[in-house]
């Protein structure tokens, strides 16, 4: 086991901790800290690289919150479904500003 992979497991599990502890902010902590802790040198694949544990934190979470039936699905739709077209909208715009490229570099 490399030293990246020690660092990945060591931000990993403060990023999970902090989700757990705050209940929010996985993508937030994560992206800076694969950029600046374990070394990934695109941000763009930072971005790409934490939205899968991001998202399986988040799915794991969500499964005790439906069964203690605390979640209001309605409303949960909605709101997922407004910040997927909020998200492809902004990354349409900044595609268009410039104010991005996403290209695929080699930290895969």
């Amino acid at each position: 086991m490399g030293l990246t992979d020690l660092l990945s497991i060591g931000s990993g599990s403060l990023v999970g901790f902090s989700l757990g502890l705050l209940g929010g902010g996985g993508s937030f902590l994560a992206v800076p800290v694969l950029v600046y802790v374990v070394g990934v040198r695109s941000q763009h694949v930072a971005i790409g690289t934490s939205a899968c544990p991001v998202a399986v934190n988040a799915f794991a979470n969500l499964i005790p919150h439906h069964r203690a039936r605390i979640v209001k699905w309605p409303c949960a739709a909605v709101f997922a479904i407004s910040g997927i077209a909020g998200a492809a909208g902004g990354a349409g715009t900044g595609r268009s500003l410039g104010l991005g490229k996403s290209r695929k570099d080699g930290d895969g």
